[in-house]
């Protein structure tokens, strides 16, 4: 039965890779993710967009940057997140300090009265690509 359900999956999967869609654009029920788990298929991996953005548009997160709207347009599209950043910001370029980096840019957007749901969102691709890394 589990080479059945996998059998499907794959199958699924590969019609939507010959349509250059990826992975995780294939809906898959519980049993389904399981069973292509241990595949480690990297278009499976949640993928994040990153507009890296003069300071002047990083207030408004871009809102008036037609180059952002586009890339926020294909995020939304593949279903990904998409993350405002601007190197004119960025004080270190270590690896163990850009979290405090990104940390110190996302205080800076809920100073400029981005809301919590900014922060939030954040937070959570955050999680989900540490996740995915580890995995």
């Amino acid at each position: 039965m589990t080479l059945q359900i996998e059998a499907a999956a794959l199958g699924r999967i590969m019609t939507a890779l010959d349509q250059n869609q990826p992975a995780r654009s294939v809906e898959l029920s519980t049993e389904e993710a399981a069973a292509v788990r241990p595949l480690y298929l990297l278009t499976m991996k949640p993928m994040v967009y990153a507009a890296n953005v003069a300071e002047d548009d990083l207030a408004d997160l871009g809102a008036a940057n037609k180059h952002v709207q586009t890339m926020r347009n294909k995020a939304a599209g593949d279903s990904c997140e998409l993350i405002i950043v601007s190197a004119q910001v960025r004080l270190f370029r270590t690896s163990a300090s850009s979290m405090i980096v990104m940390a110190t840019e996302t205080l800076l957007l809920l100073q400029a009265g981005q809301g919590s749901s900014l922060a939030s969102r954040r937070i959570s691709t955050w999680s989900k690509m540490l996740h995915a890394f580890a995995c």
